[in-house]
């Protein structure tokens, strides 16, 4: 906001950011169940 960026600017960079991280963290996250789950069998 100090460079002039609007409240709805910086709502939506931040709303960008959390579903990224989400998805990232939930693809990584099957994919070390998948990985774990064939290492058990």
């Amino acid at each position: 906001m100090a460079l002039g960026a609007r409240g709805r600017d910086v709502l939506a960079q931040f709303l960008v950011e959390a579903v990224t991280l989400s998805v990232v963290g939930g693809l990584l996250g099957v994919l070390v169940g998948l990985v774990g789950s064939r290492m058990i069998e």
